[in-house]
């Protein structure tokens, strides 16, 4: 038994937590035996080297090999593990795991995952996911993806777009497409812009997208710059030239 819960208690949601005290050193956090944590409703919520630091409050969740700090709540059945940090924010009936940290006042809700990337600053809701990628002062929500990518400065990821080895700001009107629910992908041979594929060289010279209403296709002309951009990144990270 790493931990116990001390008689000092609040209440949350009319529901009563439990200050924890450390019974071992828990050195992966900087931890003392006999000091004193945050808040957990049982001490099954904590699994090997965790730790709920200051008055943060874990509420019938589970923390496995992480921390939860700084103020922070976790609760709704959440599952923050693998050395993940929450700090300052709050994971509500969501996954942090793989070395995530979720930090400065952000939000992670409503079955949403974090895994192995930064959230800092920002809203992750509604089942979207963030894997291996930084989102900064930005919004990812309603079924949304950013793989590889880095979101920041004001930006948001929406509708079911899906974002992959891409660098989005607010400055960028590629983000005018990535709202309205297109896929954005790229792989060694192609990008796909929605349901349509196109060679990487194609992209350069594209004007016009058969199919498309008019509205669409200058969503793609306004984001073509920034599309430009991320192939030649692409292309310089996998050596193609």
């Amino acid at each position: 038994m790493k931990f116990k819960l001390t008689t000092e208690f609040k209440i949350v949601n009319d529901k009563k937590l439990f200050r924890i005290e450390a019974l071992v050193d828990i050195p992966k956090w900087g931890v003392r035996a006999g000091e004193v944590g945050g808040y957990t409703n049982k001490l099954e919520n904590l699994v090997g080297d965790s730790w709920i630091a200051d008055d943060s409050t874990v509420d019938g969740s589970t923390v496995d090999g992480s921390i939860v700090r700084n103020g922070s709540t976790v609760r709704n059945g959440s599952i923050v593990r693998n050395g993940s940090t929450v700090d300052g924010s709050i994971v509500d009936g969501s996954i942090v795991r793989n070395g995530s940290t979720v930090r400065n006042g952000s939000t992670v809700r409503n079955g949403s995952t974090v895994d192995g990337s930064i959230v800092d600053g920002s809203i992750v809701r509604n089942d979207s996911t963030v894997d291996g990628s930084t989102v900064d002062g930005s919004i990812v929500r309603n079924d949304s993806t950013v793989d590889g990518s880095t979101v920041r400065n004001g930006s948001t990821v929406r509708n079911g777009a899906k974002i992959s080895h891409l660098n989005i700001a607010s400055s960028h009107d590629c983000i005018g497409l990535l709202i309205y629910g297109f896929s954005l992908t790229l792989t060694q041979s192609y990008i796909q812009i929605g349901c349509k594929s196109f060679n990487l060289d194609e992209v350069v010279n594209l004007e016009n997208v058969d199919g498309w209403s008019g509205s669409e296709n200058k969503l793609f002309q306004q984001a073509k710059p920034l599309v430009l951009e991320a192939i030649i990144w692409f292309k310089k990270d996998r050596g193609m030239e």
